[in-house]
């Protein structure tokens, strides 16, 4: 099989990734820990999204499901969640400017707040979205820090990860004197020997064998003391504290119950100290049985054994021969057995109804229902298959919903009602359901579980620690495991039903079998961060889950507890699939109420940051001066808006059509006139002044080698050499683009010609851009001193070219430019490729080496749903993802990102289209965004002037979570653009004006180049290296669109 060489993926798409709230606690005894702390807040075991109420005790008033309070930060955290999904104007926005005050101030006042319960309450009652804000809020600030904890100290048993959790709700999760972390530090230093016990859990607590239980007792007993006698001052008024004891006392019952693995339900006592029962009834099967990084682990096990290798093979697809039809994609979905049928149509359902796999709906839907073995009709099926699995963000998530839903869920459902607690047990459940199916067919998994339980007559004893009921019988869980084991590899010899005997396959996938039977021998029980088992040739293998976690680190966590101590900043791993599902529990959150900058940044000024290491040249803070020597209509839509009366397929889209329609002496005098107005001194002195030290200018091929059979005019380069010598002037650093190439290398506008690219069609078009380069670069030594860079192509496309191809280009251009200006940096594009492909692809003999890569988060169907939260979750995401690029060879640039998150800006899509925002772009049934109501108006049409208190503050988070990246962590930025005439979000020195971009202290004129020649990146060493481009095509289901920038 072709292996498709996975990038990583992006946290808010696939299932397969995992959030670190699930960790620790998840499942029913998430839903029992979040329900027991509901009773102690609120009396019963619901959730009161609509409880709001001033308790006195200098928090202000306290609401919700997690007492998020006016006075502390957090109740704003949740109001701007809310304002986040319902568009920034709701209820609560006429108070937002005293909620803030109150929360920056850590004020208790009421003032000018009266109707805040009212409006809470009513929200509480009947809005899902103040609902889901609700649940962001409270995982984020306590559920998933409490787990950390939880994580860190090894904790494995429910009882003491809840405790964690209702702790961190009271006393806040921070490591102020009353905070959790300071609690557990305070239990930790009790243990000075071994401690023994009866819980099954041990943990090392300072070098020592603490018995879990042990350690719950003593935390409870500090906690005790700690409500009785708090030690911050603002956690003393009003005997509060000491009033709520009930709560140590409750779980205190709970362990003279030995309940410490919780199941279904759970007896402790209420607030009046009576018995009481709380049970995990409104949990999901998906939430059921294996969960956080177990089952990632179990994912790319079963992987192993499907594919060959942890990676998810969305692109997969061959006939096997054993019966079941064409077998494909991450989980083997069969075109005979229904599930390849469901996944398609829910691939159906997110491409709007019309895709490449249309045209064989009817004989698909036929050979499902009829469980048909046959390929006739299908013969281009695996073709379709494997292209939208490698490019189609949509198609990978219809994938990762039917394994979920088909096998994960299913077969964890059974697992639970067998009561199995192991993650070894509950991962070859899922293998077992994937393979046999989880149904009750003569071969699928429930038969298989009946059976082997029926052979269980006698108690049978064991070492797991896990003990099940089995027909009355008390048995080990591994003892059960070993007999399932048995049972499957005779159904896998001898299939029970005819359907699944043909061709011998299932006996030959007895390494399975195998497999786990060896991590048994390994005791590989209970699965965290890695295990060790077989591979499918019998070789030792070591499966992790930090492949795919990534950390994340917010600027603060709020403390309930003390509010007069700074917050401490809390990381936790943040992965999760976008789902309804997942949304309403409220995964995607940031903390979106101050700047992600340093705190310095939230003035006018930003404090200089840290200085690049790469060849003692500071960090490129840099702009594009895009749309000047090469044309976009978006840029300037004046240019293009004179040709509205033409009917549209005569109207120019770009310059090559501009040009052929007005022709050369019109096209000329119109271009000279935008040449010289459309930058001026002022602009560059103007970035200067904000903090921009380098302009990246992009170039068509046309300025250096054109034909006399093409319309484009020539005649920029005084103009250029003009910008050269402002800069010289003024201490800019250039970077020289080509970004456009004879025939186009990518087939959009930003190339000069918007179509069907013809590049590597032609050895003359290869030749022809060699020589524009040659030409360029000699205007690069010519103006050395401000010159620090050479872009040789700007976004070749490998959608379009082989890589090879472009690799073969790349080689030739880099001989040409090191052989004529060695001191200049060498920039290359990614073609949307993984950065970390690159190195493994050029020679290791390139020096003064950069990579580009562009950074967009809007040209894309599913994209422009996405709420502002989540946009700005997606760049801390993205920033993980580059981190581990190869950096012995090549810095890494963000080349190109913005402001916006829309495509209602005008002709941002390409003249004369519309938006996928309001649904007005050509190819879409209906809008795309993340309102009821989807209108190019207000903040998103396109006038600054109308743009809501509330969208400036996002604009202003969402570009300051960019360049915390992008200026600190890797070689720099170039923000597109400089300018434009009607695009706010593009426009960086409107940007700078109106606040939502950062001014950066002015740093010092350019100086001639130190470089280096021996390799730029002997110097890198302490770089982080951020987002690409390349990375974003990983991430899906943001998908192709991020790679396909348009800029």
């Amino acid at each position: 099989m072709s292996v498709f060489n996975k990038l990583l993926l992006l946290a808010l798409c696939f299932k397969t990734f995992i959030v670190i709230t699930n960790a620790a606690l998840c499942g029913c005894a998430k839903d029992i820990a979040l329900r027991i702390t509901n009773i102690y807040e609120n009396g019963d075991t619901d959730f009161h999204y609509d409880y709001c109420e001033n308790l006195d005790d200098g928090r202000g008033f306290t609401a919700g499901i997690a007492g998020f309070c006016t006075g502390t930060g957090d109740a704003w955290d949740v109001i701007q969640e809310y304002h986040s999904l319902t568009g920034g104007n709701d209820d609560f926005s006429s108070m937002d400017a005293t909620l803030e005050k109150y929360a920056n101030d850590e004020n208790d006042s009421s003032s000018g707040i009266e109707d805040y319960c009212t409006i809470w309450e009513k929200l509480g009652k009947s809005d899902d979205n103040f609902k889901k804000a609700q649940d962001t809020i409270r995982d984020k600030l306590y559920f998933a820090p409490s787990q950390k904890y939880s994580s860190d100290l090894g904790l494995k048993l429910s009882i003491t990860q809840g405790q964690l959790y209702d702790t961190g709700i009271e006393h806040g999760t921070g490591t102020d004197a009353d905070g959790l972390g300071a609690l557990i530090d305070e239990t930790n230093k009790s243990f000075t020997s071994d401690q023994t016990g009866d819980s099954g859990s041990t943990l090392t607590i300072n070098g020592h064998q603490v018995d879990e239980i042990v350690w719950l007792t003593k935390f409870l007993e500090v906690r005790t003391a700690d409500l009785k006698n708090p030690k911050e001052k603002d956690n003393q008024g009003g005997d509060y504290w000491a009033q709520t004891t009930y709560r140590i006392e409750s779980y205190q019952y709970i362990m003279d119950q030995k309940e410490y693995k919780w199941g279904s339900s759970v007896k402790l006592l209420d607030n009046d100290g009576k018995a009481t029962t709380v049970s995990c009834s409104s949990i999901s099967t998906s939430n059921a049985g294996i969960c956080g990084c177990a089952k990632e682990i179990a994912l790319q096990i079963t992987n192993i054994y499907e594919n060959g290798d942890t990676e998810f093979h969305y692109d997969y697809c061959e006939y096997l021969g054993d019966g079941r039809g064409i077998t494909a994609g991450i989980a083997g979905f069969c075109t005979g057995t229904g599930d390849a049928w469901e996944m398609i149509k829910i691939y159906h359902q997110l491409s709007g109804g019309t895709d490449d796999f249309s045209p064989m709906d009817s004989i698909l839907e036929k050979y499902a229902n009829s469980n048909s073995d046959s390929q006739a009709g299908l013969e281009d099926y695996c073709k379709v298959f494997a292209d939208l699995g490698k490019n189609d963000a949509k198609f990978r998530q219809a994938q990762d919903k039917i394994r979920d839903e088909t096998y994960l869920a299913p077969s964890q459902k059974l697992a639970d009602q067998v009561g199995l607690k192991l993650s070894i047990s509950q991962g070859q459940m899922y293998d077992t359901g994937l393979m046999h199916g989880p149904g009750d067919d003569p071969d699928g998994l429930a038969s298989i579980i009946k059976e082997t339980s029926e052979s269980f007559t006698s108690n049978q004893t064991g070492d797991s620690g896990s003990t099940l009921t089995i027909n009355g019988n008390q048995v080990d869980e591994i003892v059960w495991l070993k007999k399932f084991l048995e049972v499957r590899s005779d159904h896998l010899t001898n299939p029970r039903d005819p359907e699944n005997q043909g061709g011998n396959y299932w006996a030959q996938t007895l390494y399975r079998i195998e497999s786990y039977q060896n991590a048994i021998d390994q005791k590989e029980y209970k699965w965290t961060s890695s295990v060790k088992l077989l591979d499918n040739d019998g070789g030792p293998i070591t499966v992790t889950c930090s492949k795919s976690l990534r950390k994340r680190a917010l600027r603060r966590a709020y403390r309930r507890d003390t509010l007069s101590n700074r917050p401490v900043a809390i990381a936790w791993l943040l992965l999760t699939y976008v789902s309804d599902a997942v949304s309403s529990a409220g995964l995607f959150a940031v903390d979106d109420t101050e700047s992600t900058l340093d705190e310095s940044s939230s003035s006018e000024d930003v404090t200089d940051m840290q200085t690049s290491k790469l060849n003692n040249l500071e960090t490129i803070r840099g702009v594009n001066i895009g749309g000047v020597f090469l044309i976009e209509p978006f840029i300037k839509p004046s240019l293009f808006d004179q040709f509205l009366s033409m009917s549209e397929p005569d109207r120019p889209v770009d310059e090559w059509t501009f040009t052929s329609v007005l022709g050369k002496e019109e096209a000329r005098r119109q271009l000279e006139e935008h040449w010289d107005t459309f930058i001026t001194k002022e602009h560059l002195e103007t970035l200067a002044e904000d903090g921009i030290n380098w302009i990246r200018i992009p170039i068509g091929y046309w300025a250096f080698n054109l034909t006399k059979d093409e319309p484009f005019v020539d005649g920029q380069i005084p103009y250029v050499e003009r910008i050269l010598e402002w800069s010289r002037d003024i201490g800019l650093k250039v970077e020289l683009d080509l970004h456009g190439a004879p025939g186009s290398q990518n087939g959009y506008d930003n190339s000069g010609r918007r179509g069907t690219p013809e590049w590597l069609l032609s050895r003359v078009n290869v030749d022809r851009t060699l020589d524009a380069l040659t030409k360029m670069t000699q205007l690069a030594v010519d103006w050395d001193d401000v010159v620090y860079g050479i872009q040789i192509l700007n976004e070749p496309s490998r959608w379009k070219w082989a890589v090879s191809d472009i690799l073969e280009f790349y080689n030739e251009a880099y001989d040409l430019v090191h052989n004529m200006a060695p001191d200049t940096y060498f920039m290359i594009h990614d073609t949307f490729l993984s950065p970390n492909d690159w190195p493994s692809l050029v020679s290791s003999n390139w020096t003064n080496a950069l990579m580009d890569t562009h950074i967009y988060q809007m040209f894309d169907d599913y994209m422009v749903t996405l709420n502002e939260t989540t946009h700005i979750e997606m760049v801390k995401t993205m920033a993980e993802n580059i981190t581990k690029f190869d950096r012995s060879q090549f810095g890494v640039v963000v080349g190109e990102f913005s402001a916006a998150t829309h495509d209602c800006t005008k002709y941002i899509n390409g003249f004369g289209r519309g938006s996928r925002w309001d649904g007005s772009i050509e190819g879409i049934d209906r809008p795309h965004c993340p309102f009821e109501s989807c209108s190019c108006t207000g903040d998103y049409g396109g006038n600054y002037t109308e743009f809501s208190d509330h969208y400036k503050r996002f604009l202003k988070r969402y570009v300051d979570a960019q360049l915390q990246i992008y200026d600190q962590e890797i070689a720099g930025w170039f923000y597109w653009n400089f300018r434009t005439e009607s695009a706010p979000e593009w426009d960086y020195l409107l940007g700078v004006e109106q606040g939502w971009i950062p001014k950066f202290p002015r740093t010092a004129l350019a100086k001639p180049k130190e470089i280096n020649t021996d390799g730029i990146m002997e110097a890198t060493e302490a770089m982080d290296i951020s987002a690409a481009a390349a990375s974003v095509v990983a991430l899906a289901p943001i998908g192709m669109a991020l790679a396909l920038a348009f800029i």
